[in-house]
């Protein structure tokens, strides 16, 4: 059986330590492959295609467990979004280590789209 097409697409996602433009986004200065642990943490996404309804999810975690999970029902989607959710430094910073970031796009409770993304915290 033939897979249902959908034309919804989260096209890339990374770590920053900001909220990104979308000139940074789309021109390879927003990702950030370390971070300090006193900088900001959010992931970010490029996301197209949604529609009303969709439920856009972005969590990270790290050598602590869950640093955090964000979802929102879209109301008004456009073309192109580019969802962003992050936290500030807890006193103490980050623990050093890997951090997962996922974001997921579910439709009527199927997921439609999955991006993954990858930041080292380091001293």
């Amino acid at each position: 059986e033939t897979p249902d097409y959908h034309d919804t697409l989260l096209r890339l996602a990374g770590f920053s330590d900001g909220v990104p433009n979308y000139d940074a986004l789309r021109g390879g200065t927003a990702r950030r492959d370390t971070l300090h642990p006193s900088d900001a943490m959010v992931v970010y996404a490029e996301a197209g295609f949604a529609q009303d309804g969709d439920t856009l999810t972005i969590k990270a975690t790290g050598p602590e467990g869950e640093v955090f999970t964000n979802s929102r029902r879209l109301t008004d989607p456009r073309q192109s979004q580019l969802p962003a959710y992050g936290k500030r430094a807890p006193q103490g910073g980050w623990a050093p280590g890997a951090y997962t970031g996922q974001i997921t796009l579910h439709r009527d409770g199927v997921l439609i789209a999955n991006r993954w993304a990858h930041v080292t915290v380091q001293r």
